[in-house]
């Protein structure tokens, strides 16, 4: 909110990394959710909740959605853009009811994670019009594909390779995903400059602690 006022370019370099990060990692949570989900649900609910895997799965590509639109939603408060957030709110609420209205009957469980998901799409939808048409444009392409192209390589091999002991293949898969955001050149020197900044902070408070 201060940036707001007293610098907006600074605001928009927060907005655009602030998006960024997010994205790049939720999306390996998601990978996690989605290789281990029959070994979540079936240690901690047991075999009757077998159904319950996929829903999870489905619901593993919401968790990206709210990363981001947690982004969004802050960008729309601290530019004093409150009540276009509530409308999002509330536009995505409808959809919410109505998706669930059709889906639910007749796809039960499946049917209302599915609602879920497009319900997040929608408010991603609102929130970047009003975002965008109230302050700045995100360039969606040069933020997000680098990091959705690393995790479509993650999730082909998690598709070729399920056969696999599934910690392995959670490894495999978040290795491979790291290292495909790399060679894309992900990360830049402002990125760079931020994770240095980053652990210096942590060496300084380590070094606090232990004195």
């Amino acid at each position: 909110s201060r940036f707001f006022i007293s610098s907006k370019d600074s605001l928009i370099l927060i907005y655009k990394k602030t998006e960024e990060l997010l994205f790049v990692l939720s999306l390996p949570i998601s990978i996690v959710f989605i290789v281990l989900a029959k070994e979540i649900i079936l240690t901690i609910y047991g075999d009757q909740f077998f159904n319950s895997i996929l829903l999870l799965q489905i619901l593993s590509i919401y968790l990206a959605m709210r990363f981001i639109n947690y982004g969004f939603g802050y960008i729309l408060s601290s530019t004093n853009d409150q009540s276009f957030r509530a409308l999002s709110a509330v536009i995505a609420a409808l959809f919410n009811i109505t998706l669930n209205y059709i889906l639910i009957p007749k796809y039960n469980g499946v049917g209302a994670a599915t609602a879920t998901v497009i319900t997040e799409v929608v408010l991603f939808i609102c929130y970047y019009y009003f975002t965008s048409r109230n302050f700045y444009r995100l360039p969606l392409r040069n933020t997000f594909i680098k990091p959705l192209i690393s995790f479509m390589t993650a999730f082909a091999v998690i598709y070729y390779l399920q056969f696999l002991n599934s910690l392995l293949l959670v490894f495999l898969s978040l290795c491979l995903y790291v290292t495909t955001l790399v060679l894309l050149n992900t990360f830049d020197n402002d990125d760079r400059k931020i994770l240095k900044a980053f652990i210096e902070d942590l060496n300084l408070k380590r070094k606090h602690i232990n004195d």
